[in-house]
C-alpha cells in the first residue's frame, strides 16, 4: 500500500494538527467575535483584506447549541450581508436554551461547506 505522509488528514481521514491551521489561513474571514449571552448574541465578522481576499456573497452564520452529553438542542441560520474585502458587519442570533454547554458557530459558504468554525463555551 502506498502511503503519503503529507497532507492534513491521515490514512483514516482523521484531522492532523495542520488541518486547523490550513482552515484558518485559507478562511475568507479576518476576525470573528461573539458577544453577549445565548439569549442575545451579537456576532461581528470582518472579511479578510489580504490574500485570500474576495467578496463574501451568499454566506450565512449557523449556530448549533449543545446541551449535556453533546446533544444538539437548537440550530439557527442567519444570512450574512455581502461583504467586500476588509468590510465588517454584525449579525444577531438568539437561543431559547439558557444553559448551554457550548455553541458551535460555522460560517457557511453558498455551497453549505464551512469556511470558518468558532466554539463558544459557557
Amino acid at each position: 500500500m502506498k502511503q503519503r505522509v503529507h497532507g492534513v488528514v491521515d490514512l483514516y481521514g482523521n484531522h492532523k494538527p495542520s488541518y486547523d491551521v490550513l482552515c484558518r489561513e485559507s478562511s475568507p474571514l479576518e476576525s470573528f467575535q461573539v458577544a453577549g449571552q445565548p439569549g442575545a448574541m451579537v456576532i461581528t465578522l470582518r472579511a479578510r483584506a489580504t490574500i485570500p481576499a474576495y467578496r463574501l456573497s451568499g454566506y450565512a452564520v449557523r449556530g448549533v447549541l449543545y446541551g449535556y452529553g453533546g446533544i444538539p438542542l437548537e440550530r439557527h441560520l442567519v444570512a450574512v450581508p455581502t461583504l467586500a474585502p476588509g468590510e465588517e458587519t454584525t449579525v444577531k442570533m438568539q437561543f431559547t436554551e439558557r444553559e448551554p454547554v457550548k455553541i458551535v458557530f460555522d460560517i457557511l459558504r453558498p455551497t453549505a461547506f464551512s469556511a470558518f468554525t468558532h466554539v463558544w463555551s459557557a
